[in-house]
């Protein structure tokens, strides 16, 4: 039997819901796009008005080894249980492949899953589908990696690199996106200032109004502020930042900063 490596369901190897991956399973290299063209009476061609992608669908084949009918129909079985809730429905789980063990993609069971014996081996295609992002996200998040990780070994994360710094005064520092995509953080300020400016990149988030003893969180992908808790965004001038692929240059400052701050985010992959 050929191998294609494994994977891992909600935590859960494969090899533990006693199937293997081969070779032939369908692994796209990137997710279908949706296009937007329109013709125009008269005129030649189409014009394009770009385009996005849509989810991206695995159809991963899969063997149980064994003669007995009733061991598959168990091994059928217990997969069932880990992508239906309790009532019968797919639910979201994190799928991780065995070649890159340091992301996930998030899917769930989407088409049939029929087992077929032949010459005493149960054979069936696996269909997930991603939802939500179809990209694959890092498994550890920045604000939780160590050296004694998976993550650091595959990774283009260097010896040093830090995601949070306490800052006293106008400072520069280096984030590292270790991804191969750009990210929108989540910026978290715990402690005092009487105003704060983040330039990553050339581009600016301000807040004019006074933080003390308490903690600003900007979360740059659903573009929110909230102050203790509570909507700040009338303090907000300027716009949600991104950190591009590799190293960011980043520029905090401000007046009368006695601050941690920190960068959080999953690292994106293509």
């Amino acid at each position: 039997m050929v191998r294609n490596g494994g994977f891992t369901l909600d935590g859960i190897p494969a090899r533990t819901l006693k199937i293997l991956m081969t070779r032939e399973s369908d692994r796209p290299i990137a997710p279908s796009t949706v296009d937007r063209f329109l013709s125009i009476p008269g005129r030649n061609g189409v014009v394009y008005f770009g385009a996005d992608v849509g989810a991206r669908l695995f159809s991963l084949d899969c063997k149980v080894n064994t003669r007995n009918p009733l061991e598959l129909q168990d091994a059928v079985e217990l997969i069932a249980s880990v992508l239906l809730d309790g009532y019968g429905k797919p639910r979201t789980v994190k799928l991780v492949f065995d070649s890159r063990p340091d992301r996930y993609y998030l899917v769930c069971y989407s088409g049939s899953l029929s087992p077929k014996r032949m010459f005493g081996l149960g054979s069936f295609t696996l269909p997930l589908i991603t939802v939500d992002d179809p990209y694959a996200r890092s498994l550890t998040n920045s604000g939780s990696v160590i050296w004694d990780s998976a993550i650091t070994w595959s990774s283009d994360i260097r010896w040093g690199d830090s995601w949070s710094r306490r800052v006293t005064g106008n400072t520069t520092l280096e984030i590292n996106n270790w991804g191969t995509m750009i990210v929108k953080p989540i910026i978290e300020i715990t402690g005092s200032y009487a105003s704060v400016a983040i330039t990553i990149n050339d581009n600016v988030i301000f807040d004019i109004k006074p933080l003390t003893n308490g903690k600003l969180i900007i979360d740059c992908e659903r573009m929110t502020m909230k102050k203790n808790g509570m909507n700040a965004l009338s303090g907000m001038v300027g716009k949600f930042v991104e950190l591009e692929p590799g190293i960011n240059k980043v520029i905090i400052d401000g007046t009368s900063l006695n601050a941690d701050v920190s960068f959080v985010f999953e690292s994106r992959y293509f």
